[in-house]
Formats: C-alpha cells, structure tokens, sequence
C-alpha cells in the first residue's frame, strides 16, 4: 500500500463510482495529501448492497487499544505474509472493502541523497 493518496475525483470517474457502488455522494473531498490514520472514504458490502462510510485509514486489530493505535499505524501489509502475518490474516478474510482514491504516492528510498522522493502514480 502506498503512503499518500488523492481523492479528486473526475466527473467520470464519479459516474463510475455510482455506477459500480450506488450514489453515495461521490464528491471529492477535494484533498490532495491523504495520510495513514486519515478519514477516508471505504466501500463495503452493507445490509442491502453497499455502505460507504468514512473510516480511519489503517488496521486496528481486535487486541489493540485506540491510544496504541495512534501510535504505531498499521496500514502497509507484504502480500507474501499476509495469510500468515497475526495481524492482518484475519481482517483479510473477512473485513475487506473497496478504497476509492484517484491517485497515490510511492516513496523511492535513494540512497545518494538519503531520502525518499515521492512517486505519483494515476490512471491514464
């Protein structure tokens, strides 16, 4: 998962949305850096086909505190653990859903000038 997002929808990519999802009032909520722990807008299987919510960006698991949570974010998981990693195994069977953003950021480690230098990454 990456470490910044956007959620400045396009007026396609919102007929899209309500297309796929129902009409959830998919304005953008116009911000341009998007942070772990940030309110986001979560699409997830509802009573009668979808909800989508407002939710904290990341992974709370069952046997951690809010206080700790705010502490150390979970909310990078290796797909090559993730079946087996203790805190993510579970939510990933059975708390999944749909995070709508119109683009996000990757952070490239560049060892010359010891920093991380961000990566945009959209569809085209």
């Amino acid at each position: 998962m990456c470490g910044r997002a956007e959620d400045l929808f396009t007026p396609k990519a919102v007929a899209a949305l309500t297309k796929l999802f129902g009409p959830f009032g998919w304005r953008a909520l116009d911000r341009t850096e998007i942070r772990p722990t940030d309110q986001l807008r979560v699409v997830r299987p509802g009573a009668e086909g979808y909800d989508a919510p407002l939710a904290r960006w990341g992974l709370i698991p069952e046997r951690m505190t809010e206080g700790d949570a705010k502490k150390y974010a979970m909310f990078n998981a290796r797909i090559e653990t993730l079946e087996s990693s203790r805190a993510f195994a579970q939510p990933f069977r059975s708390r999944r859903a749909v995070i709508p953003i119109s683009c996000f950021f990757e952070f490239i480690w560049t060892f010359r000038a010891r920093s991380a230098d961000p990566l945009l990454v959209r569809p085209v």
